[in-house]
């Protein structure tokens, strides 16, 4: 099913014209940090115009407003992920995601084999959802008198190809359980789960040893006394 129209930015390459918009939206998306972090952020200081002259700058634009922006700057090894900020009256439409899809489909197309980033290490919202995109911490320091923490992703050449992700605790169990018995990994959730549909309990795994037969009654052995 595909997203309602009005969720559904356009992504453009930004021009001198959006300077002006892309300062008022970068203000009004980082506002929130400066008590924070007591002091405002980094990308509230930067010039916009020179920013679109000298790196690669787009803009999200959603019903013919700019409602996203990203920065990307190429550096010596590697290609930086600069900013990426989403006008908070366009928050809660996967905005800021979208955005890094495109920054990694980009660097990508350009040969990138990772895309690098930092954040303010108060900033730990920015921080979790970058680790649910696939992006590792690689280094924290400070520098220009912000704590930094650096973050890197590893660009697959398959875009569908999964970065890192969280595995339920319960799927832990039922793969290992699986693996107990001798079922891969591969097969083992679906096996559990056409088990849960017959309504059969999963077999103990085997421990290598035979299980007694059931001692008919009156044939109880005595203590110190061999069978027979």
């Amino acid at each position: 099913m595909s997203d309602p129209p009005a969720t559904v930015p356009t992504i453009r390459d930004a021009s001198a014209r959006d300077v002006t918009a892309m300062g008022r939206l970068v203000n009004a998306a980082y506002q929130h940090y400066v008590q924070r972090i007591g002091k405002p952020p980094g990308p509230m200081l930067d010039d916009y115009a020179d920013v679109v002259a000298h790196h690669h700058a787009f803009i999200a634009e959603l019903g013919g407003e700019v409602a996203g922006i990203l920065v990307l700057v190429r550096r010596e090894g590697g290609l930086l992920l600069d900013n990426v900020a989403v006008d908070p009256r366009f928050r809660g439409h996967g905005l800021g995601r979208r955005l890094v899809a495109f920054a990694e489909t980009w660097a990508r197309e350009r040969g990138f084999d990772a895309l690098d980033l930092y954040t303010h290490a108060l900033m730990v919202e920015n921080i979790a959802l970058y680790q649910r995109l696939g992006y590792v911490e690689t280094a924290r320091r400070e520098e220009n008198g912000y704590q930094r923490v650096y973050m890197r992703k590893t660009l697959t050449s398959d875009p569908d190809t999964p970065g890192p992700f969280r595995v339920r605790a319960h799927t832990v169990r039922r793969w290992t359980g699986a693996a107990r018995s001798g079922i891969s990994r591969r097969e083992g959730p679906a096996r559990c789960a056409a088990r849960r549909a017959r309504r059969v309990p999963p077999r103990r795994p085997s421990t290598g040893s035979r299980r007694r037969r059931p001692r008919p009654a009156g044939r109880c052995r005595r203590p110190g006394r061999s069978p027979g």
